[in-house]
């Protein structure tokens, strides 16, 4: 089972409900590197998990009236996990327990909360090929007999016993940057070609704005020389002639007194990403069915991962030690952030995008609800997957 079904419960009096992020302003989603040189700040195009489930935490605590600098005391103390030091202030323990999903980008009427009104948007997976002699023209690689690839066996993925994948045409290929609707989606994990009415441009989903700013003298409130710096936002597009803007989904499982009309009212807005810049929350009236979207064949399937995922020994998760016999990979990105409650800086690690694929030469006896190899991480929402065929 993947993330496709949304768990019954996440913990002691869980429940699970989807909301929807729209966007109050530009959105900034920094990378991990530090400025450098070129003293420059870019956003990704997305929130990763760790975001999402810090915003949403830092939202729940500031309704339910946390006594920050006690909480904050009591998480400083050794051997002092989450739940315990909620305790320790007052609030209950299962508030440990709330785990989020995402962020998906969407297309929807703005003023829809509608589960079934969603168009849910994926990143190419890394598999897909247009034809440079035809770019109308979508080709899928899979795995092939090494043998057949001259050289392979001398590459550092061979010695890991995965094979190449490849396409036997002639034709020129490269990279499909289109994103795919859920259609597209569906029928890409059938083991088909997604249509050309399935692709979408991303220019018709966000832009970037790029933005110059120098450095002030706080003293004396004027420039200061030669600290001049650039920054890139996120701009989601909203096109209220067609209805459909873009937005983020996330799901989220909260104690049952926090579900809709309780929590989301309470808090129409949380702060999200860098520069103190605001998301609008939107629950609604249930999750989105991501059932439809897997195909029930178990035989050669694939994994197509939906949401970045953490690994201690990349590209294969620990949960499919041994049942992978090829990996179409995405790019990767550096992760780290700040500790607010511990005041530090957390770990730099190297996240593995959505768009990667993991072909399986056997189904693992257990398959869990996400990827990511530890539990804290699965809490954040790192490493959802659909289950697909080849």
């Amino acid at each position: 089972m993947s993330n496709a079904t949304v768990p019954e419960v996440a913990g002691q009096g869980l429940t699970s409900c989807g909301l929807l992020l729209d966007a109050l302003d530009v959105l900034m989603f920094r990378h991990a590197r530090p400025f450098g040189q070129a003293a420059s700040a870019e956003s990704h195009t997305a929130p990763f998990p760790q975001t999402v489930f810090g915003a949403v935490t830092t939202a729940l605590l500031q309704a339910l009236g946390c006594p920050w600098e006690r909480f904050v005391e009591a998480l400083r103390q050794e051997g002092t996990g989450f739940a315990d030091a909620l305790v320790q202030v007052g609030l209950p323990a299962e508030l440990a327990g709330v785990r989020t999903r995402g962020p998906w980008l969407v297309r929807s009427d703005p003023d829809s909360d509608a589960a079934e009104d969603l168009e849910m948007l994926f990143p190419p997976p890394a598999d897909l090929r247009r034809s440079k002699d035809d770019p109308a023209q979508i080709v899928a690689l899979s795995p092939v007999d090494p043998p057949e690839i001259p050289g392979w066996e001398s590459t550092r993925a061979a010695a890991s016993g995965l094979a190449p994948l490849w396409h036997t045409s002639r034709q020129r290929l490269t990279a499909l940057d289109n994103w795919l609707t859920h259609r597209g989606i569906a029928a890409y994990l059938a083991g088909q070609i997604p249509q050309p009415e399935d692709l979408v441009d991303p220019r018709q989903l966000w832009a970037i704005d790029r933005r110059t700013g120098i450095g002030v003298q706080s003293d004396r409130g004027t420039a200061n020389e030669g600290l001049i710096y650039s920054a890139s936002f996120l701009t989601l597009n909203q096109d209220r002639s067609g209805r459909r803007s873009t937005r983020f989904y996330i799901e989220v499982d909260l104690p049952q007194e926090l579900q809709p009309g309780g929590w989301p009212a309470q808090v129409p807005a949380l702060p999200l990403g860098g520069e103190g810049r605001y998301v609008a929350i939107t629950p609604l009236a249930s999750a989105w069915d991501w059932s439809a979207l897997e195909p029930k064949q178990r035989e050669r399937s694939r994994l197509l991962l939906t949401t970045p995922v953490l690994l201690e020994q990349p590209p294969i998760p620990k949960a499919l030690s041994g049942s992978v016999q090829a990996v179409a990979m995405q790019s990767s990105r550096p992760v780290s952030g700040w500790d607010l409650a511990r005041g530090g800086p957390k770990p730099s690690r190297q996240a593995i995008m959505p768009g990667t694929v993991w072909y399986l030469n056997r189904f693992p006896v257990r398959l869990p609800d996400l990827l990511a190899d530890d539990a804290w991480h699965c809490q954040q929402g790192w490493g959802g997957y659909l289950r697909g065929v080849w």
